[in-house]
């Protein structure tokens, strides 16, 4: 840090709200909250921080929960943590499930988890596993949605509530170092499910060998043993070079040119291949239930009930009603609180006059004992004598009783 005459010179700048904030247009940053709810079996258990882990940096990570606490308690934290979803995990006989609300508003999505894979699962599967670090979890991930464009209105709803959960992605001005994970959601009109699965986008150099890129990018010296020319290097699948099919480049449409210098050794201009490696978890969820607020209102989908134009009616009735029974009670309410605070205020005014008056009369009662008059001495003098006991203080004499 520059210094000026002995004095530290401040440099960098922070901007105020950053962390609410997206920094182009002033927008709220929407923040989740992956909540169990009852009891779970282990493997539930275990999905929740693989969820918390795929939604981060915008997430509770490290979320403590009671056995005794209620959604009331989430909700009194939200306004002020700035939490805009909640994802809700819970588990009946009939299966798991999981709610994904938009908070304050709504609406509600209720998914029956048809199948799901942990992270541990997913690295057990692969090859050469791969695990998120911290840096890859400081950005938001980047969302890519498949076959939700063209369907009915629940479908267009789910991806609404999908694409509000993560903040908004400036092509033009975004930092291709920041976009290192990517969430697929998929959605399969002929089975009606929706998979969701999470990767890391690595970039690699296009057009060079095994051993090459090992130097380029590792800095490491391959083994020399057995060749004849040091040309062999260079040559992919020379001798003792033999790459496997999944350390190929891959097809042509994976190959770009960087609009950005992206690390060290991937340069502007320069080819590189794109390759996405599952990190988990895996999930696949049938939607079941669209509701119109949060966790409550009106039904507007369900996969399983199915209501006819006058039950819709009545259903609907049934709802105005409740809402003008509610807004009624809060009218109440708010009147009460009126009435209570102006006649506190009343009370307070008429303490406040009380206790001048009290101060007025205490004024007046003051007196100097230099101005007391002749005559209230000689009162008081001759009260002090009849007072004056007669033996001068001497006990009284008994009287002598003749004893037979």
């Amino acid at each position: 840090m520059p210094r000026k005459k002995g004095r530290r010179r401040k440099r960098r700048t922070h901007v105020a709200g950053g962390g609410e904030q997206d920094g182009d247009g002033g927008r709220k940053i929407p923040r989740s909250f992956v909540i169990r709810r009852g009891e779970l079996p282990v493997s539930l258990k275990d999905l929740v921080p693989d969820m918390r882990r795929m939604f981060m940096p915008h997430t509770a990570l490290h979320l403590k929960e009671r056995k005794k606490g209620k959604m009331k308690d989430y909700l009194g934290v939200a306004g002020k943590l700035g939490i805009s979803h909640f994802w809700l995990v819970s588990c009946t006989e009939r299966g798991a499930y999981l709610r994904v609300g938009k908070y304050p508003r709504g609406p509600t999505l209720t998914f029956h988890l048809e199948g799901f894979s942990l992270s541990k699962d997913v690295k057990a599967s692969q090859r050469r596993p791969v695990s998120l670090e911290s840096n890859d979890m400081k950005e938001p991930p980047l969302l890519v949605m498949n076959n939700f464009t063209n369907g009915p209105d629940h479908v267009k709803i789910m991806a609404t509530v999908f694409e509000n959960m993560f903040p908004k992605l400036d092509v033009k001005n975004v930092a291709l170092s920041n976009v290192r994970r990517v969430i697929l959601v998929d959605y399969d009109s002929q089975a009606e499910t929706v998979s969701m699965r999470h990767f890391l986008l690595r970039a690699t150099l296009a057009g060079l060998s095994k051993p090459v890129r090992s130097m380029v990018v590792r800095h490491k010296i391959p083994h020399l043993k057995g060749l004849k020319d040091i040309s062999q290097i260079a040559e992919e699948g020379g001798t003792g070079f033999v790459s496997s099919d999944s350390e190929g480049e891959g097809p042509e449409e994976s190959q770009v040119n960087l609009p950005q210098t992206l690390g060290k050794t991937k340069r502007k201009g320069g080819k590189t291949t794109l390759r996405l490696r599952e990190v988990g978890p895996r999930l696949t969820m049938k939607l079941v239930k669209v509701e119109e607020l949060f966790c409550e209102g009106k039904v507007f989908y369900h996969a399983y009930i199915h209501r006819s134009a006058d039950e819709e009616y009545e259903m609907q009735r049934r709802h105005d009603v409740r809402k003008e029974e509610k807004a009624r009670r809060r009218r109440e309410q708010e009147e009460n609180v009126k009435r209570k605070q102006l006649a506190k205020q009343k009370r307070t005014s008429a303490n406040e006059v009380v206790d001048k008056d009290e101060e007025d009369y205490d004024d007046d009662d003051d007196f100097d004992a230099d101005d007391i008059s002749e005559e209230a001495e000689s009162d008081v003098e001759d009260e002090a004598k009849r007072d004056k006991p007669k033996n001068n203080g001497k006990p009284p004499l008994r009287k002598k009783t003749k004893t037979r």
